[in-house]
């Protein structure tokens, strides 16, 4: 039974095996883990008779890793870790935390969110791991699962057992090439924006019915735009408007710091679209919210979003 192999680890067979994988050799593992040379070769046979496996055959240039020494190599040190500060006293330290965390957003704003953030974190936890995914359907489901850490969506509300931490407010604007017809105007009338067609850039449960906030208040005062092309790729999105004269929700900060560098601009909706302000925020799961690191990380996230996503504005209209 599974309960009866568990019994037969030992946490100091595991961290022996760890030294020999990185030595290569019983003799210096022996003198790193302060014990003989006869010693160290007990240990290894007590860890083949443990994985029932020879984990090692020995040749001229030290020991060779079998098959299942590989497999358990990318695997002990991240168990090693989590066993340490299961048990240690100390305090979160992100100078050597080797952490991994899953972290899910809609593409459209991964380029503004991530950036900033890695930028932060490599001189203060440069061993911590960030894996990015992209927002799904099911991903409540996998914060309390455990698959996935944080999110970052376009909400402040959770149902029970999840937390929202407020992330950053901007503003939207309508984009465009720069040398589209309509970028030459202070303001767009509501029959030029509708003239043309539009692109949309979609992510899971963007909105309570999924539908797109400018066309819930499109459709509240009877009116309705021709969505061309739908994607979930910003970068799909962006290079369709620099190459056509279609039209696309969005801010700045959802596809640079600097859209002029793409070729796009942004102007003012129509007066009869009165745009909400977008509410950004980082979700989690309630079994996160006593963990030192999960906590650590959240406010390096609050703080690059702070500094890199808060409240983009439309840009002025320039001649």
């Amino acid at each position: 039974m599974a309960s009866n192999r568990l019994n037969q680890i030992d946490i100091k067979l595991l961290q022996a095996l760890q030294v020999l994988i990185e030595e290569g050799s019983v003799t210096r593992a022996a003198e790193r883990l302060h014990i003989t040379q006869p010693a160290m070769s007990k240990t290894l046979q007590k860890l083949r008779d443990t994985f029932n496996d020879p984990l090692f055959t020995r040749t001229g240039q030290g020991l060779i890793p079998t098959p299942k020494t590989q497999q358990l190599s990318l695997r002990l040190p991240e168990l090693l870790h989590q066993l340490y500060e299961l048990v240690s006293e100390e305090g979160f330290n992100p100078a050597e935390s080797r952490d991994r965390f899953r972290i899910a957003t809609a593409e459209m704003i991964s380029f503004t969110f991530f950036s900033p953030l890695v930028q932060s974190l490599f001189p203060i936890a440069p061993n911590m791991q960030i894996i990015e995914s992209t927002l799904g359907e099911s991903y409540l489901e996998d914060l309390a699962s455990g698959k996935l850490d944080f999110t970052v969506h376009l909400t402040t509300s959770c149902p029970d057992g999840f937390h929202a931490t407020p992330l950053a407010s901007a503003t939207a604007g309508c984009m465009m090439r720069e040398d589209h017809p309509l970028s030459g105007s202070p303001q767009i009338s509501m029959e030029e924006y509708l003239h043309y067609p539009h692109v949309r850039v979609y992510f899971s449960r963007m909105t309570l019915n999924d539908v797109g906030f400018v066309d819930q208040l499109l459709a509240n005062i009877g009116k309705r735009r021709h969505i061309m092309f739908e994607t979930t790729h910003a970068n799909t999105a962006i290079d369709i408007l620099r190459n056509t004269d279609c039209l696309m929700v969005g801010s700045s900060f959802s596809t640079t710091p600097d859209p002029a560098s793409f070729g796009i601009c942004e102007r003012p909706f129509p007066p009869e679209i009165d745009f909400p302000e977008l509410q950004f925020a980082l979700i989690q799961h309630e079994r996160t919210l006593n963990s030192p690191a999960h906590n650590w990380l959240k406010q390096q996230i609050v703080k690059s979003a702070t500094n890199h996503m808060l409240r983009t504005p439309v840009q002025p209209f320039k001649n």
